[in-house]
């Protein structure tokens, strides 16, 4: 059995994975290294715990937003009329980090998919990993603004923040 770059013995098989939506992902190449495979879709589960976090939050924030509007409609001083501010910007930071977590990823499996290439223990090309690691770059970029965004317009002291 061929061994990657860590002396652990390589498979490089395709997997079948079940995508969020149910469907079949049999793109998804494993590095080759069954107990970094095992490590990284351990990472990938928790992350994908916060993002699930991370949207609910935002949801709150959007119901408390939804609620001060209708409040002020009626002429009612709502009680914590930065909250809703505070949950986006919560959201906001969750978010980013659970990108970062999964761009990370992406970063390892890059950089295993092209030693197991440049071993000769899997064909290919590690273009799709760098596409991937790219768009993961660039969603972190337009994530970090946004949290800077959210956090200043908490600073700011605004009430209604829909991100």
């Amino acid at each position: 059995m061929p061994v990657n770059s860590s002396g652990n013995q390589t498979t490089n098989t395709t997997t079948n994975t079940t995508t969020p939506s149910g469907g079949t992902n049999t793109n998804v190449i494993n590095t080759g290294n069954d107990q970094l495979d095992l490590e990284l879709i351990e990472r990938e589960i928790q992350v994908t715990l916060i993002s699930i976090i991370a949207n609910l939050t935002l949801i709150a924030s959007a119901t408390k937003n939804r609620q001060l509007i209708l409040d002020r409609k009626n002429g009612l001083v709502p009680s914590n009329p930065l909250e809703a501010t505070q949950l986006a910007a919560l959201s906001s930071l969750l978010t980013l980090h659970a990108a970062t977590i999964l761009g990370e990823i992406a970063e390892i499996r890059l950089v295993e998919r092209e030693q197991n290439i440049e071993s000769g223990t899997a064909k290919g090309t590690i273009t799709p990993n760098i596409n991937i690691t790219f768009g993961y770059r660039v969603v972190i970029s337009g994530l970090v603004f946004k949290a800077i965004g959210a956090l200043q317009r908490l600073q700011e002291e605004g009430e209604i923040t829909i991100l």
